[in-house]
C-alpha cells in the first residue's frame, strides 16, 4: 500500500508560499453559502485526488482551509 499524500496546512501551498485570498465574492457570503462553497470545494479536491491531479487537489485545499477560517469567524461566540 502506497503512503497517503502528505497535506500542506490550508495557509500554505506546496511550495511554502501562502495561499491566494478568497475572491471577494466569497469573502461576502453568509454562513449558509460558505458552507455550501465548502461542500463544492471539498468535492473539487476529492475529483482532482481521483484524477491524480496534485497541484489542483491542494489548492482546493488550501482554498477549503480559507472559506472554513472564514466560517469559523463568521460563527458567533
Amino acid at each position: 500500500d502506497a503512503a497517503p499524500p502528505v497535506v500542506t496546512p490550508p495557509s500554505a501551498s506546496a511550495s511554502g508560499t501562502p495561499a491566494p485570498p478568497l475572491p471577494a465574492a466569497i469573502a461576502g457570503l453568509d454562513p449558509a453559502q460558505l458552507a455550501a462553497e465548502a461542500q463544492t470545494t471539498y468535492q473539487r479536491a476529492i475529483d482532482a485526488q481521483r484524477a491524480g491531479d496534485w497541484a489542483a487537489y491542494g489548492s482546493e485545499l488550501a482554498r477549503l482551509g480559507q472559506i472554513l477560517e472564514r466560517l469559523a469567524k463568521a460563527r458567533p461566540q
